[in-house]
C-alpha cells in the first residue's frame, strides 16, 4: 500500500515565508526605526563636521578626519569583537546565564575603553616628546578621555538592537546627538569651537544617555570572573577574522585617499574626500537595514536554515542594491548643484562624472554589506577578511596606475573594481557553496503515540506518514493503543515496525494517551491522531531543531485539511510571547497536539495531561506548560496535517467541552472578566491576523453552520 501526498505538501507556501511573516509581524517598523536610528548618527557626524568647516577652518577639520580614524579601529574593535559576537550569542543562553553572559559583555566593553583611553594616552605623550603636530596632539589626548564614553555608548544601541528594541536604541542615539549639537552650538556661541572643545563635547554626550541606559535598562546583571576570559575567547574565536577585515576595509577609501594626495597633492585629495562625503548620505539607508538585517538573519537561519537565510540576503542585496543605484543616479544628475550648495566653493563644480562613478562604488558596497549579515549569520567569518582582502589588494594596486592616468576617476575606477571582485567572491561562497554542519549529525528518537478505535478509514495514510519519516538521524517508534477495533484497523499494521500497546477496551482517549507517553523511549514524544498525517522530512526538521537548540517543548506549523485533504489553511506556532493567561481566555486550545513535541522529561515534570479534562486534557496542559514559562522552541515548518471531518471527536463543543473549558479559564485565567474578554479577544485577533487562509475557512465553516461562538 502506497500513500501519494498532494503536490502541494512539501512546497513551502509564499504566504509562509518566514521573512514575509516577519514583516507582517511589525518587523516594517522596526527596519523604519533603524533607518531613522542611523540616519540620525549619520546625520549628527555630517552636521558636525560642516560645523567644524564653517567655524573652525579646514585645518581643523583635517586634524579631526585624521583623529577621526584612530577612534574608528576601537569601535571596529568593538564591534567585531564584543557586539556582533553578543548579537549572535546571547540568544543562546537563558535565565541566569544570560544575565551572566550580558554583565561579561560589558565588562569586556569597559576593559576595551580603558585599553583604548591608556593607548591614544601614550601616542599622546610620545606625540608630543617627539614635536608632532600640536593640533593633532591635542586630538589624541582627547580621544583618550572621550572613548571610553562612545564606546559604551556604541555598546548600548547595538545591544538593543540585537534585542530588536529599535526604538530603544533609537532614543539612546537621538539623545546623544541632540546633546552633542546642542554643547557644539555653546561652544561656537562663545567662540570656543576648537578640537580640544569637539572632543570633550562627543564625549559628554555620549557619556550621559550611556549612563543612563545602564541605569534603566541593563541593570540586574551579573558576572562571574571565570565566564569573562571563557566568553573573551570565544568572542575572538568568532570576531577576530572580521576585526582584520574591518581594519583592512578602511583602506578601500582611506588608502585611496593617500595614494591621491600623494600623485596629485593633499588640495585634490581634500576635494575627492568631500565628494566621497556627499555620497556617503546613502550609508544612514544602508546601515539602518544592516542593524535590523544582522539579528534577522541570525534569527533566520537558527529556525528555519540556510536556504531561508540565502533568500532574505538576496532579497536584500537586491532591493538594497536598486534604491541605492536610483538615489546614486539623482546625486550625478544634480552634482553641481549639490556640491556647491554644501561646500559653497565653485571648485566643485564638473564633478558630476566622478559622482556618478562613486555611486556606482556605493551601490556595489551596500550589496557587499547586505551579504555580510548572511556570512556573519552562518559563522563563515574568514570569508569576509578573504573578500576584504581581494576588495583592498585590487583596489589599492589598480589605484596608483590609473589615478596617474586618470585622476579622480581613475580613483574611482580603482574602488569601483576591487569592490566588484570582492563581492563576486563572497557572494558565490555564500550562495552557492555546500555548507557543511558545524557538528556531526546525531540521532534523535521520537516517539509517536496513536491510539486507535475503529479508524481504519483514515488509519493507513496516518501509518505511512509516520513509516516514510525514518532517516539516518531519525529513529521512530510508533506505538498503537488499540481501544477493540472491529473493522480491521490493527491489520493496517502488519508489515510495520510498529510498537503494539495493549490498551483496556473501556479506557478513554485520555487515559490511552498517557499511557502511551509513560512507554514511550524517545528523546521527543508526540501525540498523533489515526486520521492525522505527517508531511514529509517532518520529523527530521524537528530533530535537527531540537538536536540545536536543545528545548523541552518544540511548537510547529500546522496545516488544517479535510476527510480528502484538501487544505484549511495553517497554523503558525505558538507566539513567543503567549502567556497562560492569554491562552486560557482564548477557548480552545491553540496548539495542535500533532505538531507539538516535548522530551519525556517535560512531561513527567509537568504531572502529564489532567485525566479529569474529557475533552480538552491538551488545552489545559499546553496552558500549564505556559504557565510555568519554560523556554520553547518554534518551528516555521509546516509539520503534520491535522484533519477536520464530522467523526472528530475534539470537534464536538459539547457539554464536557464547555466545562473543561470553563475549568482552564477558572484555573489560569485572570479573576477580572472584563480583562478575560480583553486577552481573548487580542489574541483571536493576533491568530486570524497571522493565519489569514486558516481565518477564512474558519468563518465559512461558523456562517455555514450558523455556529459563530469562539
Amino acid at each position: 500500500m502506497s500513500f501519494e501526498y498532494p503536490p502541494d505538501l512539501d512546497a513551502d507556501p509564499k504566504i509562509a515565508s518566514y521573512f514575509s511573516r516577519g514583516l507582517r509581524n511589525g518587523r516594517w517598523f522596526k527596519i523604519l526605526m533603524s533607518l531613522a536610528d542611523q540616519a540620525t548618527i549619520s546625520g549628527v557626524r555630517f552636521v558636525t563636521s560642516v560645523m567644524i568647516a564653517r567655524c573652525a577652518g579646514n585645518e581643523v577639520l583635517g586634524i579631526y578626519s585624521i583623529s577621526f580614524g584612530f577612534l574608528l579601529i576601537a569601535t571596529c574593535m568593538q564591534d567585531t569583537l564584543i557586539s556582533a559576537p553578543f548579537t549572535l550569542f546571547h540568544l543562546r543562553h537563558e535565565g541566569d546565564k544570560r544575565r551572566s553572559y550580558h554583565g561579561s559583555s560589558l565588562i569586556q566593553v569597559v576593559t576595551l575603553g580603558i585599553v583604548s583611553a591608556l593607548s591614544f594616552g601614550l601616542v599622546w605623550a610620545l606625540g608630543g616628546w617627539l614635536g608632532n603636530s600640536p593640533g593633532l596632539n591635542e586630538a589624541l589626548g582627547m580621544l583618550a578621555l572621550a572613548t571610553p564614553f562612545i564606546l559604551l555608548r556604541e555598546f548600548a544601541r547595538r545591544v538593543e538592537l540585537a534585542r530588536l528594541r529599535i526604538t530603544t536604541a533609537f532614543c539612546i542615539d537621538a539623545s546623544s546627538g541632540l546633546l552633542q549639537l546642542l554643547f557644539l552650538g555653546l561652544l561656537i556661541q562663545f567662540n570656543l569651537l576648537h578640537i580640544v572643545g569637539v572632543y570633550l563635547a562627543t564625549g559628554a554626550s555620549c557619556a550621559i544617555p550611556a549612563f543612563a541606559w545602564l541605569f534603566i535598562a541593563y541593570r540586574g546583571n551579573t558576572y562571574h570572573r571565570g565566564s569573562i576570559s571563557a566568553e573573551m575567547a570565544r568572542h575572538w574565536s568568532v570576531g577576530r577574522w572580521p576585526f582584520i577585515a574591518q581594519v583592512v576595509g578602511i583602506l578601500h577609501f582611506q588608502g585611496v585617499v593617500w595614494i591621491v594626495g600623494w600623485q596629485l597633492g593633499t588640495a585634490i585629495a581634500g576635494l575627492f574626500a568631500a565628494c566621497n562625503y556627499v555620497i556617503f548620505f546613502i550609508n544612514p539607508l544602508a546601515l539602518g537595514v544592516c542593524n535590523s538585517l544582522s539579528p534577522l538573519a541570525v534569527i533566520t537561519y537558527r529556525e528555519a536554515g540556510l536556504y531561508r537565510v540565502r533568500t532574505l540576503i538576496a532579497f536584500a542585496m537586491s532591493v538594497m542594491g536598486t534604491i541605492v543605484a536610483v538615489l546614486s543616479f539623482f546625486t550625478y544628475w544634480y552634482a553641481d548643484t549639490v556640491l556647491t550648495t554644501i561646500y559653497k566653493d565653485p571648485v566643485y563644480q564638473g564633478h558630476a562624472f566622478l559622482m556618478l562613478l562613486l555611486g556606482v562604488n556605493m551601490t556595489l558596497g551596500v550589496a557587499h554589506m547586505m551579504n555580510d549579515q548572511g556570512v556573519w549569520a552562518i559563522e563563515k567569518p574568514k570569508w569576509l577578511l578573504r573578500s576584504t582582502l581581494l576588495t583592498v589588494g585590487v583596489t589599492l594596486v589598480l589605484a596608483f596606475p590609473f589615478i596617474k592616468e586618470w585622476g579622480l576617476n581613475g580613483a574611482a575606477w580603482s574602488m569601483i573594481l576591487g569592490r566588484f571582485v570582492g563581492l563576486i567572491y563572497q557572494s558565490s561562497n555564500f550562495f552557492f557553496f555546500s555548507i557543511p554542519p558545524t557538528q556531526p549529525a546525531r540521532l534523535t528518537k521520537i516517539s509517536v503515540v496513536t491510539p486507535t478505535l475503529n479508524a481504519a478509514r483514515y488509519f493507513s495514510t496516518c501509518l505511512e506518514s509516520v513509516q516514510s519519516q525514518r532517516c539516518p538521524t531519525v529513529e521512530v517508534q510508533h506505538l498503537i493503543l488499540d481501544g477493540g477495533s472491529t473493522d480491521g484497523t490493527l491489520n493496517l499494521t502488519s508489515g510495520y515496525p510498529v510498537t503494539l500497546v495493549p490498551r483496556p477496551k473501556d479506557m478513554n482517549l485520555v487515559d490511552a494517551i498517557c499511557l502511551g507517553f509513560e512507554k514511550a523511549e524517545g528523546d521527543l514524544v508526540v501525540f498523533l491522531g489515526a486520521d492525522d498525517v505527517f508531511l514529509p522530512g517532518a520529523l527530521r526538521i524537528v530533530a535537527e531543531t531540537f538536536q540545536r537548540e536543545r528545548r523541552d517543548v518544540l511548537f510547529c506549523r500546522t496545516r488544517w485539511v479535510d476527510a480528502q485533504l484538501q487544505s484549511l489553511g495553517e497554523l503558525a506556532p505558538a507566539p513567543r510571547r503567549l502567556t497562560a493567561s492569554a491562552h486560557a481566555c482564548l477557548g480552545w486550545c491553540y496548539m495542535s497536539a500533532s505538531s507539538t513535541f516535548m522530551t519525556p522529561k517535560l512531561y513527567r515534570e509537568q504531572g502529564g495531561f489532567d485525566r479529569s479534562y474529557l475533552k480538552s486534557s491538551d488545552y489545559e496542559f499546553f496552558t500549564r506548560v505556559l504557565w510555568s514559562k519554560i523556554p520553547v522552541s518554534r518551528v516555521p515548518k509546516t509539520i503534520s496535517m491535522y484533519r477536520r471531518h464530522d467523526d472528530n471527536e475534539s470537534c464536538r463543543q459539547d457539554d464536557d467541552y464547555w466545562r473543561d473549558y470553563h475549568m482552564v479559564r477558572q484555573e489560569f485565567a485572570p479573576k477580572n472578566y472584563f480583562l478575560q474578554v480583553l486577552l481573548g479577544l487580542a489574541l483571536k485577533t493576533w491568530i486570524y491576523a497571522r493565519n489569514p487562509f486558516w481565518a477564512y475557512h474558519q468563518l465559512r465553516r461558523k456562517l455555514r453552520s450558523g455556529h459563530l461562538r469562539g
